[in-house]
């Protein structure tokens, strides 16, 4: 019998705080497009932010706390409470009244996706792990929800089976399927991890064509969904493109192509993804030639 992971869901005030914090910033790998204008934060305070976590400053620090006694974790630690510590505590106070202002909407944005993963839940697990081919390797996954700052984006970190998503208001099959991805990727684990951002942009496509997989195997997707595929060739790649210093050319329609069609050959070849996925690197790396810097 085929074991799932328990998905589990929370509304944690300390991580909206770091995720708020981290988006005001603009800290975040991938750069997005953000409405960071009702974040409470102000100017001077992220200055703060930038400054004590600056690397200079770290090091500075850093240098000290190893002149003092004790173990390598103790000196570490100390650093963090020095640093880190305050900064949190006073994020926490500043973010707490916009949090419990906005926390009865967040919880209103997201009840159609509980409701229907209550439902549908353990029929979209095993469309993944069908799409993928790919058994589940966790037995739990939490899912954080945080404010809505990047129009609906998620996170999955997967050594740990966390995600982090944004309680956006959005029509529901929006929702399920920038979710459905981000569960997908606690189960894809195998193809994400890749150096060159050509194999990691490419892994995120097919990332997203076993979350569309998994939603027509559980009965609520008919079919693939060509506007969210459009999007992501013209826009989205662009955006995961930033995660890394390289850069790549690419025709949107023409790799939109090679991918689909090699997804169809995967479909039928009875392959785990974390072999099929060479086939594809192998028919697509040569139309995204990277750019010189």
């Amino acid at each position: 019998m085929e074991i799932l992971p328990n998905v589990s869901f929370k509304f944690s005030f300390d991580v909206a705080t770091v995720y708020a914090v981290e988006m005001a910033l603009n800290a975040h790998k991938i750069k997005m497009r953000m409405k960071r204008e009702s974040l409470p934060f102000s100017r001077e305070f992220l200055e703060e932010w930038q400054e004590e976590l600056s690397l200079p400053n770290i090091l500075w620090h850093l240098r000290v706390f190893m002149c003092g006694k004790g173990g390598l974790n103790a000196k570490v630690k100390r650093l963090g409470e020095h640093i880190i510590l305050p900064l949190l505590q006073e994020s926490i106070k500043v973010y707490e009244d916009h949090w419990k202002a906005i926390l009865p909407s967040l919880k209103r944005n997201v009840s159609p996706l509980l409701r229907v993963w209550k439902t549908h839940g353990r029929d979209i697990l095993k469309g993944i792990c069908s799409a993928s081919r790919l058994k589940w390797n966790i037995r739990e996954i939490k899912v954080f929800f945080v404010e809505p700052i990047a129009g609906g984006h998620g996170d999955a970190f997967i050594e740990e089976g966390f995600i982090t998503f944004e309680a956006v208001k959005a029509p529901l099959s929006k929702l399920l399927h920038g979710f459905t991805h981000e569960i997908a990727h606690l189960n894809t684990t195998d193809i994400i991890y890749q150096e060159d951002i050509r194999r990691k942009v490419l892994a995120e496509c097919v990332n997203d064509l076993v979350a569309q997989q998994a939603l027509i195997e559980a009965g609520i997707l008919k079919s693939f969904n060509q506007n969210r595929l459009n999007r992501i060739f013209s826009r989205d790649i662009r955006e995961w493109m930033t995660e890394s210093e390289q850069r790549f050319l690419y025709d949107p329609k023409e790799l939109k192509q090679v991918v689909e069609n090699w997804w169809y050959k995967h479909l039928k070849s009875g392959e785990n993804l974390r072999e099929s996925i060479k086939t594809l690197f192998e028919e697509a790396l040569h139309k995204m030639p990277l750019k010189q810097l």
